[in-house]
């Protein structure tokens, strides 16, 4: 994930600060005359987003490393088409059972390259998917109610900007994370893939 590409540069040089801008533009992938399910779900679901993160030395939590985990054999999962009209969204119904199925194993197997287990993680910055995706990240993983609020209020409020979205969850968090904590900042991507940050308050 970008972010954790990031937080190496601001390690490379402590003196500095990183500045991290995400962009996403997730109304270009319309393609108008395309009345699929697929394409009428993600026009209502996906919005574009902007945030920025300032890496570097002092307040927030620190950003120990990341991990990124593909389910084999995935592509036809979730992604986009080039076609003569433009990206044409490719999603699965399958994804919320596959999150219930299989993300759980994925995120562990993330979590134990940092000598984590989920159990040790009190804060989830979880990308809300939909309201579908988000219930299912509840029955794989050990989620506590103010990681699960954060997510699901973004969501309501702003769609589901793509990867951004989870500085978004963060930024409702920060200010509620007491003492000495392990978070994990989660993001989904095209086939079935999961990126993972691990933050320590």
């Amino acid at each position: 994930m970008y972010w954790a590409r990031a937080a190496e540069l601001a390690r490379l040089y402590p003196k500095d600060c990183v500045l991290m801008v995400a962009v996403e533009l997730c109304s270009l992938t319309f393609v108008r005359g395309d009345l699929s399910r697929a394409n009428l779900v993600a026009t209502s679901l996906f919005a574009d987003g902007a945030a920025a993160v300032v890496l570097g030395s002092g307040e927030g939590p620190e950003v120990v490393g990341g991990f990124s985990r593909l389910l084999p054999e995935s592509y036809e999962v979730m992604g986009w088409e080039v076609v003569e009209s433009g990206l044409q969204v490719r999603f699965a119904q399958s994804i919320p059972q596959l999150i219930t199925d299989k993300l759980g194993a994925l995120i562990k197997d993330g979590l134990a390259s940092h000598g984590l287990k989920a159990q040790d993680v009190g804060v989830w910055v979880l990308h809300p998917g939909g309201r579908k995706v988000l219930s299912a990240y509840r029955q794989a993983l050990p989620i506590d109610d103010r990681s699960y609020e954060a997510s699901r209020s973004t969501l309501r409020e702003y769609g589901n900007m793509s990867s951004l979205t989870v500085l978004f969850v963060l930024e409702r968090l920060l200010g509620k994370v007491e003492g000495k904590v392990t978070g994990v900042l989660l993001a989904l991507g095209p086939g079935f893939a999961t990126e993972g940050v691990v933050l320590r308050w």
